[in-house]
Protein backbone atom coordinates (compact mmCIF):
# COMPACT_ATOMS: atom_id res chain seq x y z
CA UNK A 1 0.00 0.00 0.00
CA UNK A 2 1.73 3.03 -0.98
CA UNK A 3 -0.56 6.37 0.01
CA UNK A 4 1.34 8.54 -1.77
CA UNK A 5 0.36 6.40 -5.89
CA UNK A 6 -2.99 6.38 -4.00
CA UNK A 7 -3.04 10.70 -3.47
CA UNK A 8 -1.42 10.98 -7.19
CA UNK A 9 -4.44 8.70 -8.79
CA UNK A 10 -6.84 10.73 -6.62
CA UNK A 11 -5.64 14.17 -8.03
CA UNK A 12 -5.15 12.80 -12.00
CA UNK A 13 -8.96 11.61 -11.50
CA UNK A 14 -10.27 15.15 -10.26
CA UNK A 15 -8.45 16.76 -12.89
CA UNK A 16 -9.95 14.70 -15.86
CA UNK A 17 -13.01 15.20 -14.16
CA UNK A 18 -12.53 18.81 -14.20
CA UNK A 19 -11.11 19.01 -17.77
CA UNK A 20 -13.98 16.65 -18.86
CA UNK A 21 -16.58 18.77 -17.16
CA UNK A 22 -14.93 21.92 -19.35
CA UNK A 23 -14.73 20.04 -23.03
CA UNK A 24 -18.36 19.00 -22.13
CA UNK A 25 -19.66 22.47 -22.10
CA UNK A 26 -22.24 23.13 -24.99
CA UNK A 27 -20.65 25.64 -26.80
CA UNK A 28 -21.71 26.63 -30.24
CA UNK A 29 -20.10 26.28 -33.27
CA UNK A 30 -16.48 27.06 -33.74
CA UNK A 31 -16.95 28.37 -37.05
CA UNK A 32 -14.02 30.99 -38.66
CA UNK A 33 -15.33 34.53 -39.78
CA UNK A 34 -15.62 32.84 -43.53
CA UNK A 35 -18.70 30.41 -42.08
CA UNK A 36 -19.95 32.77 -39.89
CA UNK A 37 -20.63 35.09 -42.83
CA UNK A 38 -21.75 32.44 -45.17
CA UNK A 39 -24.34 31.23 -42.40
CA UNK A 40 -25.49 34.47 -41.25
CA UNK A 41 -25.63 36.66 -43.91
CA UNK A 42 -25.84 34.37 -47.01
CA UNK A 43 -28.30 31.93 -45.38
CA UNK A 44 -29.90 34.72 -43.63
CA UNK A 45 -30.99 36.60 -46.83
CA UNK A 46 -31.51 33.57 -48.84
CA UNK A 47 -33.72 32.52 -46.52
CA UNK A 48 -35.47 35.64 -45.86
CA UNK A 49 -36.11 36.98 -49.37
CA UNK A 50 -37.03 33.13 -50.52
CA UNK A 51 -39.59 33.19 -47.84
CA UNK A 52 -41.25 36.40 -48.78
CA UNK A 53 -40.97 34.96 -52.36
CA UNK A 54 -42.77 31.87 -51.63
CA UNK A 55 -45.60 34.13 -50.15
CA UNK A 56 -45.86 35.93 -53.20
CA UNK A 57 -46.02 33.08 -55.61
CA UNK A 58 -48.81 31.63 -53.50
CA UNK A 59 -50.90 34.98 -54.66
CA UNK A 60 -49.91 34.41 -58.02
CA UNK A 61 -50.89 30.47 -57.91
CA UNK A 62 -54.59 32.11 -56.41
CA UNK A 63 -54.76 34.15 -59.96
CA UNK A 64 -53.97 30.64 -62.18
CA UNK A 65 -56.84 29.03 -64.02
CA UNK A 66 -58.95 27.35 -62.20
CA UNK A 67 -57.39 27.78 -59.12
CA UNK A 68 -60.37 30.26 -58.07
CA UNK A 69 -58.63 33.51 -56.96
CA UNK A 70 -59.51 35.40 -54.00
CA UNK A 71 -62.89 35.63 -52.78
CA UNK A 72 -64.79 36.86 -49.67
CA UNK A 73 -67.27 34.26 -48.31
CA UNK A 74 -71.11 33.98 -48.76
CA UNK A 75 -72.79 33.43 -46.11
CA UNK A 76 -76.05 33.49 -48.11
CA UNK A 77 -75.34 30.47 -49.92
CA UNK A 78 -74.99 26.91 -48.25
CA UNK A 79 -71.27 27.18 -50.04
CA UNK A 80 -68.76 29.05 -49.85
CA UNK A 81 -66.91 30.04 -53.42
CA UNK A 82 -63.59 28.46 -53.88
CA UNK A 83 -61.14 31.50 -53.87
CA UNK A 84 -62.40 32.16 -50.48
CA UNK A 85 -60.44 29.00 -48.86
CA UNK A 86 -57.24 30.42 -51.09
CA UNK A 87 -57.32 33.65 -48.30
CA UNK A 88 -56.41 31.17 -45.90
CA UNK A 89 -53.61 29.54 -47.98
CA UNK A 90 -52.27 32.90 -48.67
CA UNK A 91 -52.84 34.13 -44.98
CA UNK A 92 -51.05 31.19 -43.69
CA UNK A 93 -48.30 31.65 -46.10
CA UNK A 94 -47.71 34.84 -44.94
CA UNK A 95 -47.66 34.28 -41.40
CA UNK A 96 -44.81 31.21 -40.77
CA UNK A 97 -42.84 32.42 -44.76
CA UNK A 98 -43.69 36.57 -44.77
CA UNK A 99 -43.57 37.03 -41.44
CA UNK A 100 -41.94 34.61 -38.57
CA UNK A 101 -39.08 33.85 -41.32
CA UNK A 102 -37.31 37.28 -41.06
CA UNK A 103 -38.45 37.59 -37.21
CA UNK A 104 -36.13 34.22 -36.28
CA UNK A 105 -33.67 35.50 -38.18
CA UNK A 106 -33.66 39.39 -36.34
CA UNK A 107 -30.79 38.68 -33.78
CA UNK A 108 -28.66 36.69 -36.45
CA UNK A 109 -28.32 39.22 -39.05
CA UNK A 110 -29.74 42.70 -38.68
CA UNK A 111 -26.88 44.86 -37.80
CA UNK A 112 -28.87 46.46 -35.05
CA UNK A 113 -29.08 46.90 -31.25
CA UNK A 114 -30.34 44.22 -29.23
CA UNK A 115 -33.39 46.43 -27.81
CA UNK A 116 -34.07 47.04 -31.20
CA UNK A 117 -34.21 43.91 -32.88
CA UNK A 118 -36.15 42.71 -29.98
CA UNK A 119 -38.81 45.17 -30.51
CA UNK A 120 -38.83 43.96 -34.30
CA UNK A 121 -38.90 40.51 -33.48
CA UNK A 122 -41.90 41.00 -31.14
CA UNK A 123 -44.05 43.06 -33.99
CA UNK A 124 -42.93 40.62 -36.75
CA UNK A 125 -44.34 37.70 -34.24
CA UNK A 126 -47.19 39.49 -33.61
CA UNK A 127 -48.93 40.09 -36.96
CA UNK A 128 -47.25 36.64 -38.15
CA UNK A 129 -49.82 35.20 -35.06
CA UNK A 130 -52.52 37.37 -36.37
CA UNK A 131 -52.26 36.26 -39.70
CA UNK A 132 -52.21 32.42 -38.74
CA UNK A 133 -55.31 33.31 -36.57
CA UNK A 134 -57.13 35.00 -39.22
CA UNK A 135 -55.77 32.02 -41.94
CA UNK A 136 -57.04 29.20 -39.48
CA UNK A 137 -60.29 30.85 -38.93
CA UNK A 138 -61.20 30.93 -42.51
CA UNK A 139 -60.87 27.47 -43.21
CA UNK A 140 -63.01 26.45 -40.16
CA UNK A 141 -65.48 28.78 -41.48
CA UNK A 142 -65.30 26.99 -44.96
CA UNK A 143 -65.32 24.00 -44.12
CA UNK A 144 -68.82 24.90 -41.65
CA UNK A 145 -66.98 23.36 -38.41
CA UNK A 146 -66.62 19.71 -39.67
CA UNK A 147 -64.16 17.64 -37.99
CA UNK A 148 -60.47 17.35 -38.94
CA UNK A 149 -60.05 15.16 -41.57
CA UNK A 150 -56.26 15.14 -42.94
CA UNK A 151 -52.54 15.32 -42.30
CA UNK A 152 -52.55 19.04 -43.73
CA UNK A 153 -55.34 19.91 -40.79
CA UNK A 154 -53.17 17.98 -37.79
CA UNK A 155 -49.64 19.56 -38.98
CA UNK A 156 -52.00 23.06 -39.52
CA UNK A 157 -52.96 22.33 -35.66
CA UNK A 158 -49.98 21.97 -33.97
CA UNK A 159 -47.81 24.31 -35.64
CA UNK A 160 -50.45 27.20 -34.83
CA UNK A 161 -50.79 25.56 -31.51
CA UNK A 162 -47.07 25.71 -30.66
CA UNK A 163 -46.77 29.53 -31.83
CA UNK A 164 -49.24 30.33 -29.67
CA UNK A 165 -47.87 28.96 -27.01
CA UNK A 166 -44.28 29.80 -27.63
CA UNK A 167 -45.89 33.95 -28.30
CA UNK A 168 -47.83 33.97 -25.29
CA UNK A 169 -44.44 32.37 -23.36
CA UNK A 170 -41.73 34.59 -24.74
CA UNK A 171 -44.62 37.79 -24.54
CA UNK A 172 -44.96 37.26 -20.87
CA UNK A 173 -41.03 36.88 -19.75
CA UNK A 174 -39.50 38.55 -22.37
CA UNK A 175 -41.25 41.64 -22.98
CA UNK A 176 -43.32 41.91 -19.47
CA UNK A 177 -40.37 40.60 -17.72
CA UNK A 178 -42.17 37.81 -15.25
CA UNK A 179 -40.75 34.77 -14.82
CA UNK A 180 -37.80 35.60 -13.09
CA UNK A 181 -35.05 32.80 -13.48
CA UNK A 182 -37.29 31.11 -15.45
CA UNK A 183 -36.52 33.68 -18.43
CA UNK A 184 -33.07 32.60 -18.67
CA UNK A 185 -34.01 28.86 -18.12
CA UNK A 186 -36.86 28.61 -20.89
CA UNK A 187 -34.62 30.79 -23.82
CA UNK A 188 -33.67 27.33 -25.31
CA UNK A 189 -37.04 26.23 -25.10
CA UNK A 190 -38.42 29.44 -26.26
CA UNK A 191 -35.72 29.30 -29.57
CA UNK A 192 -36.02 25.96 -29.80
CA UNK A 193 -40.40 25.47 -29.96
CA UNK A 194 -39.85 28.66 -32.47
CA UNK A 195 -38.05 27.00 -34.77
CA UNK A 196 -40.06 24.07 -35.27
CA UNK A 197 -43.22 26.22 -35.53
CA UNK A 198 -42.10 28.09 -38.31
CA UNK A 199 -40.53 24.55 -40.01
CA UNK A 200 -43.74 22.71 -39.70
CA UNK A 201 -46.37 25.85 -40.49
CA UNK A 202 -43.65 25.97 -43.80
CA UNK A 203 -43.61 22.19 -44.06
CA UNK A 204 -47.21 22.39 -44.26
CA UNK A 205 -47.79 24.90 -47.04
CA UNK A 206 -46.16 22.00 -49.40
CA UNK A 207 -48.71 19.47 -47.67
CA UNK A 208 -51.46 21.91 -48.98
CA UNK A 209 -49.29 22.37 -52.51
CA UNK A 210 -49.88 18.38 -52.64
CA UNK A 211 -53.38 18.32 -51.48
CA UNK A 212 -54.08 20.91 -53.98
CA UNK A 213 -52.33 19.29 -56.45
CA UNK A 214 -53.91 15.78 -56.37
CA UNK A 215 -55.84 15.01 -59.08
CA UNK A 216 -56.39 16.68 -62.19
CA UNK A 217 -57.78 19.72 -61.46
CA UNK A 218 -55.14 21.98 -63.02
CA UNK A 219 -53.34 22.70 -66.42
CA UNK A 220 -49.70 21.85 -66.83
CA UNK A 221 -49.05 25.45 -66.25
CA UNK A 222 -50.00 25.52 -63.02
CA UNK A 223 -49.11 22.05 -61.95
CA UNK A 224 -45.26 23.57 -62.86
CA UNK A 225 -45.50 26.76 -61.07
CA UNK A 226 -46.56 24.88 -57.89
CA UNK A 227 -43.79 22.59 -58.20
CA UNK A 228 -41.63 25.63 -58.22
CA UNK A 229 -43.35 27.00 -55.40
CA UNK A 230 -42.27 23.99 -53.35
CA UNK A 231 -38.83 24.47 -54.23
CA UNK A 232 -38.20 27.84 -53.44
CA UNK A 233 -39.95 26.50 -49.86
CA UNK A 234 -37.15 23.79 -49.50
CA UNK A 235 -34.60 26.13 -50.39
CA UNK A 236 -36.03 29.07 -47.88
CA UNK A 237 -36.38 26.28 -44.79
CA UNK A 238 -32.52 25.46 -45.66
CA UNK A 239 -31.03 28.56 -45.35
CA UNK A 240 -33.61 29.84 -42.58
CA UNK A 241 -32.23 26.55 -40.46
CA UNK A 242 -28.55 27.60 -41.37
CA UNK A 243 -28.88 30.81 -40.16
CA UNK A 244 -30.32 30.54 -37.01
CA UNK A 245 -29.49 26.76 -35.67
CA UNK A 246 -26.28 26.41 -33.76
CA UNK A 247 -24.86 22.91 -32.84
CA UNK A 248 -22.28 21.71 -29.80
CA UNK A 249 -18.82 20.98 -30.05
CA UNK A 250 -18.79 17.51 -29.30
CA UNK A 251 -15.50 16.10 -28.26
CA UNK A 252 -14.46 12.68 -26.71
CA UNK A 253 -13.92 12.99 -22.77
CA UNK A 254 -9.61 12.80 -22.27
CA UNK A 255 -8.30 9.56 -21.73
CA UNK A 256 -7.03 8.37 -18.46
CA UNK A 257 -3.46 8.84 -18.00
CA UNK A 258 -2.09 5.69 -16.41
Amino acid sequence: FNPLKNLNTMGNVVSKTQEWDEISERNPDNLNERWTFIFRYVCGILGVSSSVLATYMIYVWTQMPKVGGLKWRTPEKAIHPKGYINYHALAMTASFCGLMAPSLTTFEMWPLERHTNKDIHNYLNTISLLAGLGGLGIAIDYNKWAPIKSVHAVVGYAALTLLVLNFLGGYTMYVLGQGGKMRGTLKPLHKRAGMFALLAGMMNVLIGLMYKQAGNRYNEETRKFMNKTAGVLIFAMFNIYCCVQRFSDKKDPPKEEK
